[in-house]
Formats: C-alpha cells, sequence, structure tokens
C-alpha cells in the first residue's frame, strides 16, 4: 500500500503542475489512512476521466481526511483549475504556502494558478521560489520563462532557459525552448546545435526536427533542410500540416515532381474533409483542376455542410471557368461557417468581374451584418460599392473599420489594397510600411512592399531586403518567386529573372500575371518569339480584365502593332 501511495502521489505532483521531466527521488511518506487513501484515489480517477468536479469533491475529502498531506492539496489545486475554479484554487494555494513553504510542489502549482487568473507577478514569484528551492526542476524554469514570454518579455525567457541548461544541461525542454527563442531572433545558426542535443536525446521530437529544418534552410542549406522535413513527416506518422511545409520546400527546390508524389501519398483513405481541403488548395497553386476538384468532391462528400469544402469547390469552378457555378457555391456557405467571410468575399470578386457590382454589394452587405469588422469582408465591401461608383461610401467603410480597430493588421493589408485598387498606390505603400513596422512578418505585406518598389524601379536595395524576407518566410511560394524574379528584372539582371520567373510559372503554369513578367523579360532578352509565347499562354487563361488589358497591349507591341 505504501509503495503504490508513493508512485500515485509522485505522478499526482507531475501532472498539476504540466510538469516536462521526471521528478528527483521523494523521501519516505507517512501512509495514509484508509479513507484518506480511498478518497485520494477516487479524486485521481475522477480527474484521469475528466469529471472535474468529482474530483474537487473525493480530493476535498482527502484532504480533509488527511491534512498534513501537502500533496492533496497540490491535486486539488490542480483539479480546481480543471474545472474552472480558479478562485477556489488560490484560496488553497494561498493556504497551501504558508503550511508548506519549503514544498516545490505547492509553488508550482500555485503559479499555474496565478497564471491562469492573469496575476503574473505573484505567478513569477511563484516559480521563482520553486526554482530556489529545486534548482534542478525544469518545471520551474519552464513556468517562469512561459510567464515572461506572455508578459511579452521574450530577453527574459530566453534568459530563463539558459539557466535551466546551466542547472540541467541535458534538459530537453530547455534546449528546445532556447532555439525556438534563438530561431524567434533571427540566429539559426546558434539555433541548430541546442536542435540537434534535443534529437540526440530524443529522436521523435517532431517539432525538434521540424525546427531543425527551417533553421537549416534559413541558412541556405536547402537538401539538409528537406531531410530534416522528410524524417519529421515520416516519424510523425505523414500527418498533412508536416507534409504541407515540406511539400513548399519541395517546390522552392524546384521538384516540382517530388512535390506531386508526395501530394498522392497525402491522398490517403484516411484523410479527413479539413485535410482534403488543404489537397485541394495545394493541387490548385499546382494548376491541377483535376485533382484539386477530385479533392474538393470527396470533402464535401465526406462534410456536406462543411464551409471550407464548399469554398474549395468554389475556387476551383472559378479558376476553370464556370462563373456561375463558383458564385452559386460561395452564396450556399452558411452563415454560421467560419469559412463564410471567405466564401462571400470571393463570390464578391467573381461578380466585380463580371461587371454585376450590384450583386455583389447586397451579397457582402448580407454578410458584414453577421461579421461586420472582418477585413476580407470590409475590403469586398469597399471594392463593390466603388465598382458602383460610390467611392464615398467605399472610403468611409474602410476608414470606420480602420478607425475601430486601428491596431489590425489585417485591416491595415485591406485597406492599402483598397487604396491600390482603386489608384492610390503611395497611400498604399505608406499603409504597408505603417503595417511592416508593427509586424515585419506578414508576408503579404512584405512580397507587396518588395514588389511595389520593384516595379517602380525605387529604392531597389530596400525591395531585396523586404522580398529576402519574404523567400525565408515563404519558402516555394510562386508569388514571392515571381516578384523576386520581377527584381531581378529591374536590377538588369536579365537571365536571372528568366530563370526565377520560370521557377515560378513551373510551379503556377495557371497564373497569367506571372507569365506576364516572364514575356516581358524574354523580350527583354531580345526573344520576341519566346515572349509572344508566354504572353499567348497567359491570354488563354481568361485573366481578369485590367490584365488582359496590359497583356493584349504587350502582344501588340511584340507583333509590331498589328
Amino acid at each position: 500500500m505504501r509503495v503504490l501511495r508513493g508512485v500515485v502521489l509522485a505522478a499526482t505532483a507531475f501532472s498539476a503542475s504540466g510538469a516536462c521531466a521526471p521528478r528527483a527521488a521523494t523521501p519516505p511518506l507517512t501512509p495514509l489512512s484508509r479513507d484518506a487513501y480511498a478518497h485520494y484515489l477516487r479524486g485521481r480517477v475522477a480527474a484521469y476521466e475528466g469529471d472535474h468536479g468529482l474530483a474537487v469533491q473525493e480530493l476535498r475529502a482527502a484532504a480533509a481526511a488527511a491534512p498534513d498531506e501537502g500533496r492533496i492539496d497540490v491535486a486539488l489545486i490542480d483539479a480546481l483549475l480543471r474545472a474552472d475554479r480558479q478562485m477556489e484554487a488560490a484560496e488553497v494555494a494561498d493556504v497551501a504556502q504558508r503550511r508548506w513553504p519549503r514544498d516545490p510542489e505547492v509553488w508550482l502549482a500555485s503559479g499555474a494558478v496565478y497564471r491562469k487568473l492573469g496575476a503574473t507577478e505573484r505567478a513569477l514569484a511563484a516559480y521563482q521560489q520553486a526554482i530556489r528551492l529545486d534548482r534542478r526542476d525544469e518545471r520551474g524554469y519552464v513556468g517562469l520563462g512561459t510567464t515572461w514570454t506572455q508578459l511579452g518579455e521574450p530577453g527574459r525567457a530566453e534568459d530563463t532557459w539558459r539557466d535551466l541548461l546551466r542547472a540541467v544541461p541535458t534538459s530537453i525542454e530547455g534546449h528546445y525552448r532556447l532555439a525556438a527563442r534563438l530561431l524567434d531572433r533571427g540566429l539559426p545558426r546558434d539555433a541548430e546545435p541546442h536542435l540537434r542535443a534535443v534529437l540526440e536525446r530524443d529522436p521523435d521530437h517532431v517539432d525538434a526536427r521540424l525546427a531543425l529544418g527551417r533553421a537549416l534552410r534559413l541558412q541556405n542549406r536547402l537538401p539538409e533542410a528537406i531531410a530534416a522535413h522528410r524524417q519529421a513527416f515520416d516519424r510523425a506518422g505523414n500527418p498533412v500540416d508536416v507534409g504541407e511545409e515540406l511539400f513548399w520546400l519541395l517546390l522552392e527546390a524546384d521538384d516540382r515532381r517530388a512535390a506531386v508524389d508526395l501530394l498522392g501519398l497525402l491522398d490517403d483513405p484516411s484523410a479527413d474533409s479539413d485535410d482534403r481541403v488543404t489537397l485541394s488548395r495545394l493541387y490548385l497553386t499546382l494548376g491541377d483542376l483535376d485533382r484539386a476538384q477530385r479533392q474538393a468532391e470527396t470533402a464535401l462528400a465526406a462534410a456536406p455542410a462543411s464551409g471550407e469544402a464548399m469554398v474549395a469547390m468554389a475556387r476551383v469552378q472559378r479558376d476553370r471557368g464556370e462563373l456561375d457555378g463558383a458564385v452559386a457555391t460561395a452564396m450556399a456557405v452558411p452563415e454560421t461557417s467560419p469559412a463564410m467571410a471567405s466564401a462571400r468575399s470571393l463570390a464578391s470578386e467573381i461578380l466585380i468581374e463580371r461587371g454585376d457590382a450590384a450583386a455583389a454589394v447586397a451579397a457582402v452587405e448580407a454578410a458584414r451584418a453577421v461579421h461586420p469588422r472582418d477585413p476580407d469582408l470590409v475590403l469586398a465591401h469597399a471594392l463593390a460599392l466603388h465598382a458602383r461608383g460610390r467611392d464615398a461610401d467605399a472610403r468611409h467603410i474602410v476608414d470606420a473599420a480602420v478607425r475601430a480597430q486601428p491596431r489590425s493588421v489585417g485591416l491595415l493589408y485591406a485597406w492599402a489594397t483598397f487604396e491600390d485598387e482603386t489608384g492610390h498606390p503611395d497611400r498604399a505603400m505608406a499603409i504597408v510600411d505603417r503595417l511592416l513596422a508593427s509586424d515585419d512578418d506578414y508576408i503579404a505585406a512584405l512580397n507587396f512592399a518588395g514588389f511595389t518598389r520593384a516595379d517602380r524601379g525605387r529604392d531597389l536595395d530596400r525591395a531585396q531586403r523586404l522580398l529576402e524576407r519574404a523567400r525565408r518566410l515563404a519558402p516555394g511560394d510562386p508569388y514571392v518567386m515571381d516578384s523576386w524574379g520581377w527584381l531581378l528584372h529591374r536590377r538588369g539582371r536579365q537571365r536571372d529573372a528568366a530563370r526565377a520567373l520560370a521557377h515560378a510559372a513551373r510551379i503556377a503554369p495557371r497564373e497569367p500575371e506571372i507569365l506576364l513578367h516572364l514575356g516581358e523579360v524574354w523580350a527583354a532578352l531580345g526573344d520576341p518569339r519566346k515572349a509572344q509565347g508566354v504572353l499567348e499562354s497567359a491570354r488563354a487563361l481568361a485573366p481578369p480584365q485590367r490584365l488582359r488589358a496590359r497583356i493584349d497591349a504587350r502582344l501588340t507591341a511584340l507583333r509590331g502593332g498589328r
């Protein structure tokens, strides 16, 4: 009985504080009474089964029967937290601290309570006390570092991870968390040895293997990065989210065949509707409309009410030129679906392109009644009003949304897009630069700012820095690669530009703007026949009206005005 009790209590202390490493051996424990032990075991079983109310009841009874057993109070604090009874948990924690001030388990549990309550200063103090009482227990450092991170103090968190590694040099948690911080700081070379230390001790640590792949990619070691991602993919059991990261790396390496083969591997009979939606999107990127449609159809068959699956189908229909079907499918997404905003935005975009701005306005206004602040819907509403000639109303929509949420990067980007689409590129650039000042990882904004500067031939050094960052954050993205190729074109590096743009076109062969840029570069290289062939391929894809006009103008010039 006594041995069993020691094992159970140690496990309780471990789970109660979000532990990440085994505890050192504890001193012998005084046997519990039969009544206290029965209540304790019933409480732990209830907690394991998710009945936290019963767990609290039984653990309170156990604590009453054995009032000198601090570890029961630790288990009770955990049960109260899981039952979402934070104030009661704090009361138990405060009493436990006074009764057992030298027990690190009490301080670990108290730190968890204070963090949940948002009492971060008290949480920091509790975790620091736990560390003072047991400097080799990783849990105190993890709680302390996590709290510093939540407070927006990543430097203090980094100091904590370094303190952990000084105390426990073999700590997997310490190496992994420090590596993650170093990657956030843009120091992949410094992060790499810590990630390798994790994998030496835990070869199945998938997150560390993925992080190693990212660190290697950021050091321009793409083959090694792909190998690390393949290993993570295999060890994780071929999940779609890990597979998608590998997919983009393969495209960055210009290995389209391997990327297609990977999607075939992910097309497993056990894939659920969400996985099918992802696969449809990835096939659509590659311009494989048949496979994209098959995945969307399978997703809908598995989940007929899925708004995400409906949007996937609508996007395929749009790319096939089946515009009536695309609008109908998008408008059928129910208002309760999280995908409703993107569905109505897509329908509005198609309706505007078809010249039915009134229907676009009606579709978006109905959606905004449900989601008034969604950035996609704000932009779609403003553009639909602009298409109707109601520019003052359009601008009011955007201004009001941004005033209501001035720190929303999504709304800032929607505002910039509106300015660009309505003929105010200087305003758009100023807004995007403001956005990047607060979030320099916003890939769409990086790409916009870099491409626009390159297109104008202004500040090409900054354009290059922006696009280099976008490429690091979004390897394999054909639109970022297209911008990169256009920058090379503006710098006069036509052969390099042709290679980059041809690479982008191999990834996304049905993207007419990429083909337009490639045609321009072939013309600059003095090969009008090749340029004309590429532009005719772009024209055959039925691009939007404004893009079609640009393609037609370039074709006319290449044909000598005919």
